[in-house]
């Protein structure tokens, strides 16, 4: 039998080490490259949140997702948030500051704003597998997404109702003019998935929003696309 030395040992078991350790500092410096865009702010004072963080994403061209929770009376509360132009890490510290109800975070360029409290438990499901090549839209992919087992069965024991679904944004009429989104991935929750679904696109934002009101729950995901 061949003798391998510890030295060769130690070489064969550090690679996989190094290799991670390189692939995580890689996505390090992704998003700091991406939290680095410029964000030109509108003059405008008074802005939902909503509206705020969809405009930080749409001056950067960065993809990303937000989290609405609402109750009976059905209002976004208006914050003064007063975004000035600047990086987006900025204008996404000046949301968060503005709403301490929130937090926000970054995954491989995907920026998501969440509840500092109460995360909706449809957003931690974890599926198995989405796979899907070559879908026209990535609402296509949404409802893919929507039927897994595993997530049709988590709505249900969550008592989850679903609302309307809505696409903000252009949508070109010839079905052959229309891009194609492939995207594989295995072993994540929903909330990564959307990410995954906004990545594929580029320049879209998912909203996941929850209406609470009288032991009902209603449910939405919508998509904002530039």
């Amino acid at each position: 039998m061949k003798k391998i030395s510890l030295w060769s040992l130690f070489i064969l078991l550090g690679v996989p080490v190094l290799i991670g350790a390189f692939q995580a500092n890689q996505a390090q410096n992704a998003s700091s490259d991406v939290l680095e865009r410029t964000v030109t702010a509108s003059q405008s004072e008074y802005s939902t949140t909503l509206a705020s963080f969809m405009e930080s994403l749409l001056s950067a061209r960065v993809p990303g997702g937000i989290v609405t929770i609402l109750h009976c009376d059905n209002n976004l509360p208006i914050r003064h948030t007063s975004l000035s132009s600047g990086t987006l890490r900025e204008a996404m510290n000046t949301i968060v500051n503005a709403n301490p109800e929130y937090r926000w975070q970054i995954n491989d360029g995907v920026i998501n704003l969440l509840p500092v409290q109460d995360e909706p438990s449809l957003l931690n499901v974890r599926i198995s597998k989405l796979k899907v090549k070559d879908a026209r839209s990535i609402e296509t992919i949404r409802s893919n997404l929507f039927e897994l087992p595993e997530v049709k069965e988590a709505i249900a024991k969550l008592q989850l109702t679903p609302g309307v679904k809505f696409i903000v944004g252009p949508i070109p009429l010839d079905p052959e003019r229309r891009p194609k989104y492939s995207l594989e991935c295995e072993n994540v929750t929903v909330r990564e998935a959307l990410n995954a679904i906004v990545r594929a696109h580029g320049r879209a934002a998912w909203e996941y929003k929850e209406q609470r009101c009288d032991d009902k729950t209603i449910y939405n995901v919508n998509f904002v696309i530039e």
